[in-house]
């Protein structure tokens, strides 16, 4: 019997050393408009990390409900979770509104991932919670979309009000059925 000398090599890790991204997303319906946005969100982030040198994907986490309010919000919930975990060291996401609409909400989010080492990119608005001034830069934005959205839904309502008045709207004129 010979006495051979066998080196064992360690497997290495596919991905031993890359920083872990969760990609979050969020629509607010299920509006055939909003699910194709839904989609190219979640495409365009993924490409955008296939790009980053030393990043890879961890998990993608969608929501399709408001972002005013953390209620309804399951894949924003998770998110906070698996960063809280350790598993994320990297939140990317299309735009400050997607994230949340609510500026104490995003705020609160971003200083707690603050504290476990996680870095939130708002890729529409080119910064991230890295940057000087982030809070101050973030508040703009976000309070510009909540702006917007509230300005949105008092058109849509006026609008809406206005056809009832008139006699024009189309909502009166469909079909019921009763059983």
């Amino acid at each position: 019997m010979s006495n051979k000398n066998i080196t064992t090599i360690p497997v290495k890790k596919k991905y031993e050393g890359a920083k872990m991204v969760g990609i979050y997303c969020r629509v607010s319906s299920t509006k055939k408009d909003q699910i194709k946005s839904l989609a190219a969100q979640i495409s365009a982030l993924t490409n955008y990390v296939a790009l980053l040198s030393g990043h890879v994907l961890y998990d993608t986490y969608f929501d399709i409900a408001s972002g005013s309010t953390l209620e309804g919000r399951p894949g924003f919930k998770r998110l906070l979770a698996d960063c809280e975990s350790g598993q994320i060291l990297f939140v990317l996401t299309k735009s400050a509104s997607r994230f949340s609409r609510d500026i104490v909400i995003a705020l609160q989010a971003i200083q707690k991932l603050a504290t476990t080492g996680v870095t939130v990119h708002f890729e529409a608005e080119g910064i991230d919670s890295n940057t000087p001034d982030l809070y101050t830069h973030l508040t703009a934005h976000l309070a510009v979309a909540e702006m917007e959205h509230q300005s949105r839904s008092e058109n849509i309502t006026w609008g809406i009000r206005s056809s009832a008045e008139q006699g024009t709207s189309k909502i009166y004129n469909q079909k019921c059925l009763v059983m």
